[in-house]
């Protein structure tokens, strides 16, 4: 029996494809790098999850939803009320920053 014989061509597509597959499938969850969050500390579970799911930019969306919710209410906070500054997120005062937010995380 004559089995077709494909082009080296399309097994180079099918590898690549294959092989960018296996990829996604084991990469993680949370980013990596400068994408990660740097902190192992976490005052707000919501901020934890975010972290843990979206890295970085997931706690990010977290925090602006909170800042955004406490100037709707009346609030003048932006991020580096809490935070030494926006590289490296440092908190200035933790106790004040998490007596600050809560009622908006």
């Amino acid at each position: 029996m004559i089995q077709p014989t494909r082009s080296v061509s399309s097994r180079i597509l099918l590898s690549v494809v294959l092989g960018a597959a296996a990829l996604g499938l084991a990469a993680p969850k949370a980013h990596a790098g400068d994408e990660a969050c740097s902190t192992t500390k976490f005052h707000f579970p919501a901020v934890e999850k975010a972290c843990k799911d979206g890295g970085r930019k997931g706690a990010k969306e977290v925090m602006k939803a909170a800042v955004k919710k406490a100037k709707d209410a009346g609030k003048d906070y932006k991020c580096t009320n809490c935070h030494e500054d926006t590289k490296s997120f440092k908190l200035k005062d933790e106790k004040q920053a998490v007596t600050d937010l809560k009622p908006f995380i």
